[in-house]
């Protein structure tokens, strides 16, 4: 004798309690199967009810499939740059970055992401341009699912508003990704610094949005953009560390003391650029980040700075560093 409907029901819905994708696909399935063969009545509308869900499950498995749509990343955070249309993040991305991106004084003018990379710190924070949140983008209007797929790969959050649009313009953005469990470490952006009124149009975003670290800059003349700067770096939960100089090295017999001029200079602004590493990064992570045969030849280390009980201490390679320490690596000879 057939299950009881109403029971049928139940084991059903209690058997796909956390399953999604193709598992959940396959248990529907067997439920089907299982049905006792009537098309109408209560069993027909748990058939009908089992090919809907069917359908429901592989169309959120299509969703997750576009959502999957991100920027491979580079660098040591990457920041996706959100907010509504004509909301100025072409401009800000190239004034941060020098990327070459088009700029157009009207909505929908950048259609896919563009990314570049800035240099914050000895930091590399790739920045991801996302084209314009609108109302509705959690329910995939306008292939928001995908926009807000890329925000949900990003490390951090950078919401960009124009203080020559309206202050609510920001709040649909806000609640999209809300909407869509979207949580970082965010700040927000103000372009427009340099058009009429911009700083009592500040005070109102400001007073709007009091929860969110704010910036305000004009990306035509360049105020307030090393300030965004900073703010994407405090959001980062990077510290700096700096490779300490030395004139003279250790004899034939000793150790080798590395100073700083194998593997610091590159693109990010030579020698003497500090590398950023994770808070709670110890002296390990610090040599195998200046070179991958550092961390296993590593005997210990000097320390300057804040983690250091008093100037030139010398640590273990567990020791875990500060922000704005300056570091001296004591190596073991090959």
């Amino acid at each position: 004798m057939p299950m009881p409907p109403r029971i049928q029901m139940r084991l059903i819905k209690e058997s796909l309690i956390g399953k999604e994708g193709s598992e959940r696909v396959r248990i529907l399935n067997g439920h089907l199967a299982a049905l006792p063969g009537f098309y109408q009545g209560p069993y027909g509308k748990i058939r009908r009810w089992l090919l809907d869900e069917i359908e429901r499950s592989r169309g959120r498995m299509r969703v997750r499939h576009q959502e999957s749509f991100a920027v491979p990343k580079e660098g040591d955070r990457q920041v996706a740059l959100v907010g509504a249309p004509n909301a100025g993040k072409s401009a800000l991305l190239h004034a941060l970055t020098g990327v070459q991106v088009r700029v157009a004084g009207y909505p929908f003018a950048t259609l896919k992401p563009v990314a570049g990379l800035a240099w914050i710190n000895g930091g590399g924070f790739q920045l991801v341009e996302v084209p314009g949140i609108i109302a509705g983008a959690s329910e995939d209007r306008g292939g928001g699912r995908a926009l807000l797929g890329i925000a949900r790969n990003a490390d951090q959050l950078l919401y960009v508003a124009s203080l020559g649009e309206p202050v609510d313009a920001l709040e649909e953005v806000l609640t999209e990704l809300e909407v869509a469990g979207i949580d970082k470490p965010a700040g927000v952006c103000l372009t427009g610094l340099d058009l009429p009124g911009a700083a009592g149009r500040a005070e109102a975003f400001l007073d709007a949005y009091p929860g969110l670290p704010q910036r305000v800059c004009s990306t035509v003349t360049g105020e307030g953009v090393a300030a965004v700067s900073e703010l994407l770096w405090a959001l980062s939960g990077l510290i700096r560390v700096r490779p300490r100089q030395r004139g003279v090295g250790a004899g034939a017999a000793g150790p080798a003391i590395w100073t700083g001029e194998a593997g610091a200079g590159d693109a990010a602004g030579g020698e003497d650029r500090p590398f950023a590493l994770d808070a709670g990064a110890v002296v390990t992570d610090l040599a195998a980040r200046i070179h991958k045969d550092f961390a296993a030849r590593l005997r210990h280390a000097r320390v300057w700075g804040p983690s250091a009980k008093f100037g030139g201490q010398t640590v273990g390679p567990r020791h875990r560093l500060a922000d704005g320490d300056e570091v001296e690596l004591v190596l073991n000879r090959r």
